[in-house]
């Protein structure tokens, strides 16, 4: 069996392991968690950025 071979076989098994301990449900549920973390992180890293540039009326910015 070539290296590619056994590779598939590997990723084949690995998948039907991984179908057989999920529900479909379940791998969706995290994809979408998933997906809304990333989401999620890329506003409050966005939101993190705006707030730096305004400071308070004593002078202090919210990285401070």
């Amino acid at each position: 069996m070539s290296p590619e071979q056994e590779r598939q076989k590997d990723e084949a098994r690995k998948m039907a392991i991984k179908h057989l301990e999920y529900s479909a449900v379940d791998r969706q549920r995290d994809e979408i968690l998933d997906k809304y973390n990333r989401e999620d992180a890329i506003s409050e890293r966005e939101m993190r950025s705006n707030a730096r540039k305004v400071r308070d009326v004593n002078g202090y910015s919210a990285g401070d």
